[in-house]
């Protein structure tokens, strides 16, 4: 009787199989992992747009202004503008970065690390729980705004600890780079929406007076503090968007780029893995996928020259700007506006002074 052949797979035939799949594997995963990097993305600037809708409804109730303002943006936060450890650090990174994210977005669990020894959390007993921050209530209302507590302790559920609107998919936070003064270096790599509350970060454009380690005030030169009404420009005018572009436009290609894009590469590619490219809102209500162009500053004789600098924070794109001129600064004033500053009358004739308004009062 003769015997059935053999059909079993040979060694070197299931090893050739195992090749093809890894090789089809390896030739895949790049498209997948970047078509899931379209989705986040088109679901960042699907938040981008929402969010940019409901600062115009805000803008309709609120005197015109177009940034929600948050109190910490107005108030003296006992040593915020200091540079200087003399107490004051968690204070001044509260100034320097969770102001920027405070016009919207939830209350948090994870510290806001402003040194390697720890920092605040952002809960519903801070000054940035959710129901301060004045965009939830047009987006989320304002029954939920806060959380429920047990024996006077807080349970962290519900809308106040739960935003998805204001979280980027993508969000890895700020990263670990010397270009990078925006937020302390403690908090490098950590989600910005479960240390700050949200990922998204408003366009606070300022010319800042100090006296010591007191913030007294500011003149906006951008849209904060600004009327909708009086603003030139409002679809390039950025409102509000993820915070790595704020700091990509203050790159200079030929100072910062060396040969292999070292210090660089980490900071330019961003959230969305794309060089110089980022989601931002605009102050006509639309969100656009945008190109972080290499800052243009103003003319020094635009900028208060006698402050001294030539202020490049100033500064406008090809498709985007910062600033509001020729429209006046908004005067942004502290809890105490007699002590705001010192300014001679030559001062007040140059831009942003000239003709400035005060719509905060």
């Amino acid at each position: 009787m003769q015997s059935k052949p053999n059909k079993a797979f040979t060694l070197i035939e299931l090893l050739v199989v195992v090749a093809i799949i890894a090789l089809l594997i390896a030739i895949m995963l790049p498209g997948l992992s970047g078509a899931r990097e379209q989705a986040r993305k088109a679901r960042c600037l699907a938040n981008l747009s929402q969010i940019a809708q409901a600062t115009q409804a805000y803008a309709h109730d609120e005197n015109d202004l177009i940034v929600p303002i948050h109190q910490s943006m107005v108030a003296d936060t006992g040593g915020g503008f200091s540079e200087q450890d003399n107490g004051t650090a968690g204070d001044r990174w509260l100034w320097r970065t969770a102001m920027w994210f405070a016009f919207g977005g939830r209350s948090t669990t994870q510290q806001f690390r402003t040194t390697d020894d720890g920092g605040p959390v952002l809960d519903d007993d801070s000054p940035f729980a959710a129901a301060t921050r004045p965009l939830n209530r047009y987006v989320y209302g304002e029954s939920d705004l806060r959380a429920p507590r047990e024996n006077g302790r807080i349970i962290p559920t519900g809308t106040a600890y739960r935003m998805p609107l204001f979280r980027c998919p993508s969000d890895s936070g700020y990263p670990l780079s010397e270009l990078v003064d925006d937020s302390p270096p403690a908090n490098s790599d950590r989600l910005c929406y479960d240390t700050l509350g949200s990922s998204y970060r408003a366009s606070l454009n300022t010319l800042i007076l100090g006296d010591g380690p007191r913030y007294l005030g500011a003149f906006s030169m951008g849209p904060w503090g600004q009327k909708l009404s009086a603003l030139p420009n409002p679809a390039r005018l950025v409102l509000l968007g993820e915070p790595l572009f704020f700091n990509v436009i203050g790159v200079d290609d030929f100072v910062y780029f060396d040969e292999d894009d070292s210090k660089t590469a980490v900071l330019m590619r961003g959230w969305h893995r794309t060089l110089r490219f980022s989601n931002l809102a605009y102050c006509d209500g639309s969100a656009r996928w945008t190109r972080a162009d290499g800052a243009e500053a103003m003319p020094p004789d635009l900028v208060a020259p006698a402050l001294g600098g030539d202020y490049p924070y100033t500064s406008r794109g090809d498709r985007w700007q910062l600033d509001v001129y020729p429209s006046p600064g908004a005067r942004i004033a502290g809890p105490a506006p007699r002590d705001w500053g010192f300014l001679s009358g030559p001062d007040l004739n140059r831009w942003p002074f000239r003709s400035h308004v005060s719509n905060l009062r």
